[in-house]
């Protein structure tokens, strides 16, 4: 009996261990995220960060071209322990809008213009969930991006967006063609933990 309580406990650390999540924000601390696994932030100064592409440089230069901090994001961050073996690395990107003000009858006007703006190759998927005691918009599907004027590189994406006190907020995944099926429902865990003050 003993060993079995034993067994259970280590069971139970080891998952508390592999589920711990960390907690990122905006630098005014106004939009927070929880995110399982080894997210880091996208910012120059972070050493992490610093050291992650250096290492990324050195091996694949191309995939550190794209992984570039990104100046229009309100938060940029990358998952360091789920790189694809085509070399994507999962990735997170914030946008904020100021005076909008998103309601569920905007929903499929908005998503048409997602379309539109963006390159996907086959049907774009979309539902209605709770995001910060909002109605939010959440779509996916796969993007194809032109990487050069001789190469495209394909790629799946979730979008998540809702609105707090008018302003808008777009929160978009990004995981290698493909993954989107198993990645999805642990993207959404992390959109749906997003906070707003």
């Amino acid at each position: 009996m003993k060993k079995f309580a034993l067994a259970s406990l280590v069971f139970c650390l080891s998952v508390g261990a592999f589920a711990q999540n960390k907690l990122f924000s905006t630098p005014d601390k106004k939009f927070t995220i929880s995110m399982t696994g080894k997210w880091i932030s996208a910012d120059p100064n972070n050493a992490e960060y610093k050291k992650y592409m250096g290492a990324i440089k050195k091996n694949n230069p191309g995939m550190a071209s794209a992984m570039r901090s990104d100046p229009g994001s309100a938060l940029h961050l990358f998952d360091t322990g789920d790189s694809a073996s085509d070399g994507f690395v999962d990735n997170f990107n914030l946008r904020v809008i100021p005076n909008f003000d998103l309601t569920p009858s905007m929903h499929k006007p908005i998503l048409d213009q997602v379309k539109s703006m963006l390159t996907f190759v086959g049907p774009i998927n979309s539902e209605t969930v709770m995001i910060n005691g909002a109605q939010a918009l959440h779509y996916w599907g796969t993007i194809n991006m032109k990487v050069d004027a001789k190469s495209s590189q394909k790629y799946d994406v979730a979008g998540f967006m809702f609105s707090n006190k008018k302003t808008g907020y777009v929160l978009t995944f990004a995981c290698s063609n493909g993954q989107m099926k198993t990645k999805r429902a642990k993207f959404k865990a992390a959109a749906q933990s997003s906070r707003v003050r």
